[in-house]
């Protein structure tokens, strides 16, 4: 009888903890869910699949920052999403492509996704690991310097050099 009450109240403590979360993070994590898919409707569902997966999650560990974690999990939503759409996008190149119309913005993105995809596997493999730490992982550099096992001031001379590269990449894809 003890037993039920108290897993009531951790369970009533944690749905609140949840709308808690949700009502700060909500209009950060939609507008991460808009800049990734360019659709508004769709990045709307991303980010109630956020919330829904934050509170069904068991790996969220106390201390770390909830923000970075709803931003990882959305960058992994936003991504099933467009590969779902690119996957929607090879069926259509290989029946009839003269009765479909690919949206524009999905296309341009995605070409420019696959070149960053490209431009990060040529680098070298400590300067590929900070960038991934980084913008996959969401780490801070505090972070990826210790995952890494090298102070922060060499890790920020790594991701320094990796973001000049890259950025220098781009330019060419602008031209």
């Amino acid at each position: 009888m003890n037993g039920q009450p108290h897993s009531q109240s951790k369970s009533a403590k944690s749905r609140d903890k949840v709308f808690e979360v949700a009502y700060k993070y909500y209009d950060y994590v939609l507008w991460v869910a808009k800049n990734r898919v360019k659709n508004e409707q769709v990045a709307e569902d991303i980010a109630q699949t956020v919330f829904i997966k934050f509170w069904l999650s068991t790996t969220f560990r106390e201390g770390g920052s909830i923000r970075n974690y709803l931003a990882q999990i959305c960058h992994h939503e936003c991504l099933t999403y467009l590969n779902s759409q690119k996957a929607k996008i090879v069926d259509l190149n290989e029946s009839d492509s003269s009765s479909f119309i690919v949206n524009e913005h999905f296309s341009e993105g995605f070409q420019i996704r696959e070149f960053i995809n490209h431009v990060i596997a040529d680098l070298p493999d400590r300067w590929r690991e900070a960038f991934s730490l980084v913008f996959y992982q969401n780490h801070s550099y505090q972070e990826g310097a210790q995952a890494m096992n090298i102070s922060i001031n060499t890790f920020k001379d790594i991701m320094k050099l990796t973001l000049k590269r890259v950025r220098k990449k781009l330019v060419h894809l602008r031209s």
